[in-house]
């Protein structure tokens, strides 16, 4: 799990304790932190469980903005699709062996002088009550976005495919070139060359936008958590692109 320079941690139990005292335990976070007060943030992290990876998304953030939770997506995969439930309706001792996906649309925003506002749409897959893949947006300083993102392998590559369905039309929700081809490049290192090739055809589309609107997207960049720029990270997709492709050689071989 890779955290930003700014993260803090979790909010002391002490908080915690305050926020329970004035009926805050209706938010999954506070709920979960006063029964486990030893708790600490754990998304993303490969095996993380469906009740934590809820409790997570509900943090309000670590002091240098507020985090709230716009909306959120429970749904398990059922009979070969995704069936949306309430939270409110989930058995955490009974979860078992099903595969649930989670998509949360998130504000932040940071109050006083040089503070700012953004918006973001991750996704989660989990299997057996185990976190598998994400691609998970969260927050810094003046709500600069950063993406952590961990791509579905073998069989929980349909899932992944199913859920990202439903995430695009979840919310319209300004999207970052820099982003669509980290996860590219990703996505690329695991073998899932087509979908490599679709994440930079959606990045190149994103980025013509922003040519397009080059004042918009300047605002739009500076608050991004990354120093990295958009041109790099598109060229280390298309080698990486290149690279996993198969030699015309080696399938005239191979025929």
């Amino acid at each position: 799990m890779h955290r930003p320079p700014w993260y803090r941690g979790s909010l002391p139990f002490s908080i915690i304790l305050i926020a329970t005292a004035f009926g805050c335990t209706s938010n999954p976070y506070y709920a979960y932190r006063a029964s486990h007060p030893d708790w600490f943030l754990t998304l993303p992290s490969a095996g993380t469980s469906l009740e934590e990876t809820i409790a997570s998304l509900y943090e309000p953030g670590q002091g240098l903005y507020n985090r709230s939770v716009h909306r959120l997506e429970l749904t398990e995969h059922k009979n070969g699709a995704w069936e949306e439930i309430a939270i409110e309706a989930v058995d955490y001792e009974a979860v078992g062996d099903r595969d649930f996906g989670i998509i949360a649309h998130v504000f932040c925003n940071s109050p006083g002088a040089g503070g700012g506002m953004s918006e973001t749409i991750s996704w989660y897959l989990l299997k057996a009550n185990e976190l598998v893949a994400w691609s998970h947006y969260d927050f810094g300083d003046r709500c600069s976005v950063w993406n952590e993102f961990r791509p579905a392998v073998e069989e929980a590559i349909p899932l992944e495919h199913a859920l990202t369905d439903r995430q695009r039309n979840f919310s319209n929700v300004y999207q970052y070139t820099l982003f669509i081809y980290g996860q590219g490049l990703a996505l690329a290192r695991v073998g899932r060359l087509e979908d490599a090739e679709l994440a930079l055809a959606r990045g190149d589309e994103f980025l013509g936008m922003a040519d397009r609107n080059p004042d918009g997207y300047i605002a739009d960049r500076s608050r991004l958590a990354s120093g990295d720029d958009e041109k790099s990270a598109r060229s280390r997709l298309v080698r990486a692109i290149e690279k996993a492709r198969p030699s015309e050689a080696g399938a005239t071989k191979s025929d």
